[in-house]
């Protein structure tokens, strides 16, 4: 029977094992995970690997192949000529794996001692896209729909809300739109600038959009002419409401789903954010009776705060 190896560290571990056990039901195959005492698979270095293994001597040996994380450091020959073993890299991203290990099975790829097994098999071109995100559209839990749009609980799978600001000529706005739309967007906001009071170009890129795609459309304005110029066109989601604004939910609909974000607070911290956006969330829901809200806490971007973010909304 083949044995195989799989190297990683302790945060993929789970996912590993995970993996591993599914291999081996799937093919009889025996798969083992080796965890080294490195928190991160990609931090890992080859004298890691080797004094891991060097451990182990007698026993990795006996592993038809091993399989180290794709993303580690260093080249893996030096600890096949120091041990005697066939150590490789495996895919940069540990979900793929299972498509290494089948390449390795059934069609005898040779991976490589230096680059992720990605170049060395094209994994990018084996990967069953449609199959992942049917599965993940089946396991998830949905929370409500915009149009024929259901959104999850808890993503993923994501959701894709790609806007386009109006401009003049409209024919470039509607143009932009179309390039969003065949570029794989999932819903589609029309937005307009903050002091903008232009109902009848808003209602006129909707109509021009619904002519030619099926996609749930959204509106993204502090004008509430143009919010209704929207919503009498179809939009079924109303961006960027704050506290403010809440009387466009008794205005527009309660069946409407609303994007909340927190008005100003004086602490400008994520944690102050969250905790107003907590607040607004209760009266938006208790008092005005909405029940499709989606939260944009308007967390600060990567390298400004991304840790401080993530933990008020944790």
């Amino acid at each position: 029977m083949l044995r195989i190896l799989i190297l990683t560290g302790k945060l993929a571990s789970p996912i590993a094992l995970s993996i591993a056990s599914k291999i081996s039901s799937d093919t009889g195959i025996k798969v083992d995970v080796g965890t080294l005492d490195i928190p991160v698979a990609a931090l890992i270095t080859t004298r890691d690997v080797l004094e891991y293994l060097s451990q182990r001597a007698s026993e990795v040996k006996d592993y038809d192949i091993i399989i180290a994380p794709g993303l580690m450091i260093g080249d893996l020959d030096i600890v096949n000529r120091a041990l005697g073993v066939r150590c490789y890299k495996g895919s940069r991203y540990i979900g793929d794996l299972p498509i290494v290990i089948d390449e390795v099975i059934k069609k005898g790829a040779q991976l490589s001692t230096s680059k992720p097994a990605d170049s060395v098999l094209d994994i990018l071109r084996k990967r069953d896209y449609s199959k992942i995100l049917k599965e993940l559209e089946e396991s998830s839990r949905k929370t409500f729909s915009i149009g024929s749009l259901s959104i999850p609980l808890d993503p993923p799978p994501f959701r894709i809300f790609a806007e386009v600001n109006i401009e003049h000529p409209i024919e470039a706005t509607i143009k932009n739109a179309r390039r969003l739309i065949e570029s794989g967007a999932d819903l589609l906001v029309i937005g307009t600038h903050a002091d903008s009071d232009d109902p009848d170009s808003v209602g006129r890129v909707l109509r021009e959009i619904k002519k030619h795609y099926e996609i749930p459309l959204g509106i993204d304005s502090l004008n509430p002419r143009e919010v209704e110029a929207a919503v009498s066109e179809g939009a079924g989601l109303v961006m960027n409401i704050s506290r403010s604004f809440f009387d466009l939910v008794d205005r527009f609909g309660r069946d409407l789903a609303y994007v909340l974000v927190p008005e100003t607070v004086e602490d400008p911290t994520a944690a102050s954010r969250v905790k107003a956006l907590k607040k607004d969330l209760e009266d938006l829901v208790n008092r005005y009776k909405a029940w499709k809200v989606i939260l944009d806490p308007v967390i600060p971007p990567p390298h400004f705060g991304a840790l401080e973010g993530l933990y008020a909304v944790a």
